[in-house]
């Protein structure tokens, strides 16, 4: 449980928006084929995403409502744009 916690609170830290409330009343009207991903539609409607990423795709056969598509974490990783984490060298 405490790992549960330590591991929440650097994620909240890391990504301070990427918390989503309020998907609840939503959830009960999203029919995936798998219904233990109804929250994972909800919260990615609730917070005004465009794309869930994800390797687990046997949830999401069906088409979305909204706008919303589903990419392997290599489709998304190969469309982003490169970031340069460790420093750019000059061109």
């Amino acid at each position: 449980m405490a790992y549960r916690r330590r591991s929440r609170s650097q994620m909240a830290a890391a990504f301070p928006d990427a918390l989503v409330t309020g998907l609840e009343p939503l959830e009960p009207t999203i029919d995936p084929p798998d219904p233990d991903d109804a929250h994972v539609v909800a919260a990615a409607l609730t917070g005004g995403a465009h794309v869930i990423v994800t390797d687990d795709q046997h949830g999401f056969t069906r088409p979305l409502p909204g706008n919303l598509t589903v990419e392997t974490t290599d489709e998304f990783a190969s469309a982003a744009e490169p970031t340069c984490l460790g420093g750019c060298a000059a061109p």
